[in-house]
């Protein structure tokens, strides 16, 4: 396209010819449109016979292609479904299409065999889909909230909102079971959105109780949620409804989800930061990458993903880099909170280091706001008037 109309077209006819090049004799290649091309292979003896001819479209397409003047480099995503006897051609297209984009989120340049794992998953993903649909105007979305303790003052000092679905058969489902779907079909917006609306409305019950002692109330969001101040006026709306102040209000990313945000995103999430309302960086630690992205992003807590907070006392390397990653947040003059803690020796191991905050089941589990009430009332402080 950067090219022009004409370019696109060499490329296509080039790639047609490349692809016709490497085929077997009574193999027939065609474009569906767009830059799809579909290859039928008849007459194989087993279904690793087509792996070879894969390989040799992958190599063909790799090579450099001079248009316009322009020396390109493409890439190409392979899906191959296999069928015998009764197979249809519409079948097999469907197959290879839903093998070709696990080839794409595999990183390209590659090709998958379908195989029936891909058919469940297909199905999978529609009935989860058209059940969070219903969950959405059905009201069987549930949020539970799991306390985050100050070790200076061993008090509640935040709570996190976690997203649940009552499921009307499976019963109380966890995000892992279907936040994915969500992700990939745009759903999570508008389930975040509602999630930050009741989130917001809790914990403007419990500011309204506790006054100056209330517990923050940290919110996950999706990257999806961010850009083009969506997020912002996401986050001013519901704070207008409910009357929550802002800094009563935290939002949390995951340290992937922001090494992927671009200009836009990031004047989304300073435009959250200018509302008074924190942000927290969510599993720090697990993006594998550079801490750049730290200079950009007004980040005012650091979370350190469970993974690491499980192998403290055991697994030196665990250990280690959970002391750095404290000692890295607080020279960054970040709040640092540990996740996952489960036991007495992680939490005395966690408070010698002076890691500011703690959650996990040692200190209590995730639960309803009404059954919260009571750790709360223990631990949170008096309110006005107590």
């Amino acid at each position: 396209d950067s090219l022009g109309h004409s370019a696109g077209d060499e490329v296509l006819v080039e790639v047609a010819r490349r692809v016709g090049s490497v085929l077997r004799g009574g193999d027939l290649a065609a474009r569906l449109g767009g830059d799809e091309l579909v290859v039928a292979c008849a007459d194989l003896s087993s279904p690793a016979e087509v792996e070879p001819i894969a390989q040799r479209i992958l190599e063909a397409i790799a090579l450099p292609l001079l248009v316009a003047d322009h020396v390109l480099h493409l890439t190409v995503s392979i899906g191959v479904a296999t069928g015998g006897v009764g197979a249809t051609a519409l079948r097999l297209v469907r197959d290879a299409d839903r093998a070709m984009y696990r080839a794409k989120r595999g990183g390209k340049a590659r090709y998958e065999v379908g195989d029936d794992s891909l058919a469940a998953l297909a199905i999978r993903q529609i009935e989860v889909y058209d059940g969070l649909h219903r969950a959405l105007e059905e009201d069987q979305l549930r949020l539970v909230y799991q306390p985050v303790v100050d070790l200076v003052s061993d008090r509640v000092v935040a709570v996190e909102a976690l997203l649940r679905w009552e499921h009307p058969e499976r019963g109380l489902l966890a995000p892992g079971e279907f936040i994915d779907v969500a992700e990939s079909r745009e759903l999570i917006v508008p389930m975040g959105r509602w999630v930050l609306a009741q989130a917001a409305r809790q914990g403007a019950l419990w500011a309204e109780r506790y006054g100056d002692a209330a517990p923050q109330m940290w919110v996950n969001v999706s990257d999806r949620q961010v850009g083009r101040h969506d997020l912002a006026g996401a986050v001013r709306e519901v704070l207008e409804e409910s009357g929550l102040p802002a800094r009563l209000l935290g939002i949390e990313l995951t340290e992937r989800q922001l090494m992927r945000t671009g200009d836009s995103a990031r004047a989304d999430l300073r435009a959250v930061r200018d509302l008074g309302v924190p942000l927290a960086i969510d599993d720090f630690g697990t993006g594998h990458t550079g801490i750049e992205y730290l200079r950009e992003l007004p980040v005012a807590v650091l979370k350190i993903d469970r993974s690491f907070v499980e192998g403290l006392g055991t697994d030196r390397t665990s250990t280690a880099l959970t002391d750095a990653l404290i000692t890295l947040g607080h020279g960054l003059g970040l709040t640092v909170t540990a996740e996952g803690v489960e036991t007495e020796g992680q939490l005395a191991m966690l408070r010698g280091w002076g890691c500011d905050r703690v959650q996990g089941y040692l200190l209590s589990r995730p639960r309803s706001a009404e059954d919260l009430e009571p750790y709360l009332a223990e631990r949170v402080g008096p309110g006005p008037g107590r």
